[in-house]
């Protein structure tokens, strides 16, 4: 029996809260389109309009702010205007360590963050473990190149880093992770991560896959 329903309006909503919303239409398909006025992850507009009626299952087209495209005249964010927090656990593929860093513009101008940042993981006595670091993506990151990311005041930037497990006991493990920013705008220590990373000497889990910066969590995962 053909079932009916109403696309509710998510317009000006966050698109992880919008895709709850639109679940009971049906999947959800995002189209990322810069903004220079709607914060990076907000809904711009829907397809097909809200209170349109439409069969149950259908595909609705969400385009989600990445914020703006550029603004003139910005400086390169810094490490003490920039406030750290973690995602979300996700899904993860086996073995996989995947974690989600958000830094919040918490100053009243708009900075650019370009590039990737430069991570170390750190021992419980402050000493750098000789991991190895990659830009190419893997199962649980992106390798897309790094653009330009604009952040509005109150504005949001992400970074994601991935490790394989050791499969055999850790020599030692990694309990704080170090992001430095670029353009020598200082560091910034998430200390209580997600997982303590361990460290060994199989190949597989010296290396540690680092996304660029990225305006919206969704963008973190391969494509």
């Amino acid at each position: 029996m053909l079932v009916r329903v109403t696309v509710p309006d998510v317009v000006g909503k966050n698109y992880e809260d919008a895709q709850i919303d639109i679940g009971s239409v049906g999947p959800v398909k995002n189209r990322f389109v810069h903004s220079p006025t709607v914060f990076a992850g907000n809904v711009i507009a829907q397809s097909p309009a809200s209170g349109t009626t439409v069969d149950e299952g259908s595909q609705v087209t969400l385009s989600v702010s990445i914020g703006p495209a550029a603004v003139p005249g910005s400086e390169p964010c810094i490490a003490a205007a920039l406030r750290p927090g973690q995602g979300e656990r996700v899904s993860e593929m086996t073995g996989q360590h995947t974690l989600d860093v958000s830094l919040t513009n918490t100053s009243r101008s708009t900075c650019v963050l370009a590039g990737y940042p430069v991570v170390k993981l750190l021992d419980a006595h402050g000493r750098t473990l000789d991991f190895s670091y990659s830009h190419r993506g893997d199962g649980m990151t992106t390798g897309a190149k790094a653009s330009p990311i604009y952040l509005l005041p109150a504005g949001e930037a992400w970074a994601r880093i991935n490790k394989y497990r050791c499969d055999i006991a850790p020599i030692e493990t990694a309990s704080t992770v170090v992001f430095e920013l670029p353009h020598n705008g200082g560091s910034i220590n998430v200390t209580r991560p997600h997982y303590h990373y361990d460290y060994c000497q199989e190949a597989p889990s010296l290396a540690v896959t680092v996304s660029p910066f990225e305006p919206v969590e969704a963008l973190l995962w391969p494509t």
